[in-house]
């Protein structure tokens, strides 16, 4: 390279086959626009005498392309980097001065003084702190130094370290070289007395040969034990795959009950919202019935001093009544008695089904008589409400034609106040008893409803389990009934037959309530039925892997069978070399060879 030039790659590289053509046009704009570098290009491939290639040698030294085109990209580089920074210091200067300028032109000079002086002491910083990174080689070369001194003392130690292992090693071979020349003499000795082993390795081989055989017998016995595993392996793996789909079916079925709970859930919700509104509406509807009842109740207790002359028949309806109230708080009192014996003997329940059946029916007709019962009390009451109005009309008729006077005779003519409060008190009694008496017909329906869902439960748990779809599915239909109820109920204007469709809407929710706990026990059964299905599923795949464990076992025995007729091979071999070489022998040998027969013997059985 010249010098004085700027360097602008590697030129010669252009000429390569594998140059790019991008890179042979730029060579060729470079040396088009440098006529120097033409020349010197020309006068690269001229040979130099020794004189010149001294010099050229001693002025320059010799760096490779690779190296020159490093060198040229880190000065070029430092070059843009400096450059960089000169635009990037004189843009930061120039926006504090307009800024400065914008902000406050009054004191601009000064601020700007103040600026200059700050950029000034930051471009000596900056010129300390490149001191500071030119100096951080220097420090680094000298620590390598240092390191490299500490890493050539150790690696000597570590040399003369290994110098002295090697010493001692070779003492050791040579004394391995003692010991190796003393076995040789030995073998020679054993070589010497070989003629008595022979006899016993020939004992010894016919011991071998009887083992052989009882050892052919027992690999027989595992063979066949093997293939006994095998057949209750397949067994086991049948049985497994017909569990696996016995599961899969469980989990669908327990799917498909989760879903339709979840419907039902949803469904008793929605018409438990729809009774309570019922409900809601026909209290609302009583309680303006009770209070028009009321309003006239005083009303006709203002006008009751007129109605002397139907006192005996009110007080023989009041008797009546009486004795009806009785015979119905006796009835309730029997049936709350039967219930709780019928709950008692639900605990047989297959003796006592067609009894409890009948006491059933028997308590339907009882409710029907009860209601009839209601029925006929409120015909009494509509009749008593009918004749105070008839002695209502009668008094004013009376009032009308005599003025005052006759209600003095009138007075005197009835009984006397005290008794006509009696009789309000025993119309108030009454009136009590009779709403007592539908009370206990309400709890009477509901506690017959408790026993219909009890049978029903009774009988569903004498089904078998595939019974519960078809228990879905009555539901659903008896969903769509209710649904079909509730709509006409809303359809209907409320009126005094709320309450009896309210008493059966509730009668049918708790029916369908008990239906779903029915299903949830069936879902809890087909749990409790796929968990034992897994539990088994467990033990068969503990037996597998108990057969594995005894294919394994046989397989190591098949090895050790091996490695016994191996090392009868290899007892057979060295015996036909020490019949070549049998001379003589000593009774330590045998008794040596016996004890490592016996070895043998131990380790192969353990």
């Amino acid at each position: 390279m010249a010098p004085g030039l700027p360097y602008f790659g590697p030129i010669s590289m252009a000429d390569s086959r594998y140059a790019s053509p991008m890179r042979r046009k730029q060579v060729e704009a470079l040396l088009a626009s440098n006529p120097a570098l033409q020349a010197k290009k020309e006068t690269d491939n001229v040979l130099a005498i020794r004189e010149q290639i001294a010099a050229g040698s001693a002025a320059v030294p010799f760096q490779s392309t690779g190296v020159q085109l490093a060198q040229a990209q880190g000065q070029a580089l430092e070059q843009e980097i400096a450059q960089h920074r000169l635009v990037i210091d004189q843009t930061i200067l120039n926006m504090i001065t307009d800024a400065i300028k914008q902000d406050r032109p009054d004191t601009a000079d000064a601020s700007l003084k103040v600026v200059a002086n700050l950029q000034q002491e930051l471009q000596k910083l900056v010129e300390a702190t490149r001191r500071a990174q030119g100096a951080l080689p220097y420090f680094l070369e000298r620590q390598k130094e240092n390191s490299s001194l500490l890493a050539s003392t150790k690696i000597q130690e570590a040399h003369r370290d290994i110098q002295q292992e090697l010493a001692l090693k070779d003492k050791k071979i040579l004394l391995g070289q003692e010991l190796h020349l003393e076995q040789q003499q030995a073998y020679k000795d054993v070589e010497a007395n070989a003629n008595n082993r022979t006899t016993e390795l020939q004992e010894r081989l016919t011991r071998i040969h009887m083992e052989h055989g009882l050892l052919k017998t027992e690999l027989e016995g595992t063979n066949a034990q093997l293939k006994k595993a095998q057949a209750t392996e397949n067994d086991a793996v049948k049985a497994r795959e017909e569990l696996e789909e016995k599961l899969s079916m469980l989990k669908e079925s327990k799917d498909s009950l989760s879903a339709k709970n979840a419907n039902i859930r949803g469904t008793i919700k929605d018409l438990e919202n729809k009774l309570q509104a019922a409900e809601k509406k026909a209290t609302e509807h009583y309680e303006k019935e009770l209070r028009s009842l009321t309003d006239q109740l005083q009303k006709e207790h203002q006008k009751a001093t007129s109605l002397e002359a139907n006192l005996k028949m009110l007080r023989q309806a009041d008797e009546t009544s009486r004795r009806e109230v009785e015979k119905a708080k006796a009835e309730s009192k029997l049936l709350s008695e039967k219930y709780n014996d019928q709950s008692r003997e639900y605990a047989k329940v297959a003796d006592d089904f067609k009894e409890q059946m009948k006491k059933a029916n028997r308590l339907d007709g009882e409710v029907r008589d009860l209601r009839q019962q209601k029925s006929e009390i409120e015909k009494e009451r509509n009749r008593v409400t009918f004749l105070k109005d008839s002695l209502q009309k009668q008094h004013a008729a009376l009032k009308a034609e005599h003025g005052e006077s006759p209600q003095a005779t009138i007075f005197s003519y009835f009984l006397p106040l005290t008794d006509l409060d009696d009789l309000k008190q025993k119309d108030a009694l009454v009136k009590e008893e009779a709403q007592q008496l539908s009370a206990k017909l309400k709890r009477a329906e509901n506690e017959n409803d408790h026993l219909e869902t009890k049978n029903n439960n009774l009988l569903a748990k004498q089904l078998e389990n595939d019974s519960a779809a078809a228990a879905l599915k009555k539901a659903d239909t008896e969903i769509a009934t209710l649904r079909a109820t509730v709509e006409s109920l809303r359809s209907k204007p409320t009126a005094a037959n709320d309450s009896a469709d309210a008493v059966a809407l509730r009668k049918e929710l708790e029916q369908l309530s008990g239906k779903y706990t029915k299903s949830e026990s069936d879902l809890v059964e087909w749990e409790e039925l796929g968990r034992r299905a897994m539990l088994r599923y467990r033990e068969i795949a503990s037996k597998y892997q108990q057969l594995e464990g005894v294919e394994t076992q046989l397989k190591q025995v098949l090895a050790q069978n091996e490695q016994v007729q191996a090392q009868n091979k290899q007892v057979l071999a060295q015996n036909e070399q020490l019949k070549v070489k049998a001379t003589s022998g000593s009774n330590s040998d045998a008794k040596y060879w016996r004890d490592k027969y016996n070895e043998l013997l131990k380790a192969v059985e353990g």
